[in-house]
């Protein structure tokens, strides 16, 4: 039994390629060979789907990692100010002492 017909080797939207199909094929062979190419779809499709869910899970990460960089900056520049106030309010209090004396 020869077949004419066309097979899409991808289910991604790439350009449409033919998939190879032996000349002589059996229609039971046509059926077993059409069930291997859904398990194998299904399982493309499964690994998509996984692959997905990890590169979601990554950019939260990335963006956890951003935001607690963000914040540790954040509160070291604080620190940095509130060290000035008391430097500051140091020599202040240092003025203040020796125009007593």
């Amino acid at each position: 039994m020869s077949s004419s017909n066309e097979y899409c080797l991808f289910t991604t939207p790439e350009p449409y390629k033919l998939a190879p199909t032996p000349k002589d094929l059996t229609a039971e062979e046509y059926r077993a060979l059409t069930v291997e190419w859904a398990a194998a779809e299904g399982r493309y499709d499964e690994v998509v789907i996984k692959h997905e869910g990890w590169k979601a899970t990554k950019a939260k990460e990335a963006r956890a990692e951003k935001l607690r960089l963000k914040e540790e900056a954040h509160a070291a520049k604080l620190e940095a100010l509130r060290q000035q106030e008391l430097e500051k309010e140091r020599l202040w209090l240092e003025e203040e002492e020796k125009e007593w004396l």
